[in-house]
């Protein structure tokens, strides 16, 4: 293998000049960079490392996925702008789960998955 032309994905990292060092983008072989968004300054996900958002930096800064997270790293939904789909264990009808009491259907009383959906 020759490393000199074999295609390869290159990640940017913050600087740790805000105490992290965390990804900030990535960069496919054929120029194309996407951008982790982490909320704006101050906001829970930026203080977390919680990416919030994947930004295609196309010049329209399209964002291809948003996520919602359930305490510190759980994320309970996930929307993909195209093909404008939405991966959720939030409950989207019928009200609270019986067993939990909670809007997270989704989810056992030990916060194990127990279904998910995907829906437009």
């Amino acid at each position: 293998m020759n490393t000199s032309t074999t295609p390869k994905v290159q990640y940017g990292y913050a600087s740790g000049a805000a105490n992290t060092i965390r990804p900030t983008s990535l960069t496919y072989p054929d120029g194309r960079t996407l951008t982790y968004d982490y909320g704006a300054a101050d906001s829970m996900p930026d203080a977390l490392s919680r990416i919030a958002a994947i930004v295609d930096d196309d010049g329209s800064s399209t964002h291809l996925a948003d996520y919602s997270y359930l305490g510190l790293r759980s994320f309970v939904e996930v929307d993909y702008t195209e093909p404008d789909i939405r991966y959720t264990l939030i409950g989207t009808a019928g009200g609270d789960d019986p067993d939990t009491g909670d809007i997270y259907r989704g989810l056992d009383r030990f916060g194990r998955v127990k279904g998910c959906r995907w829906h437009n």
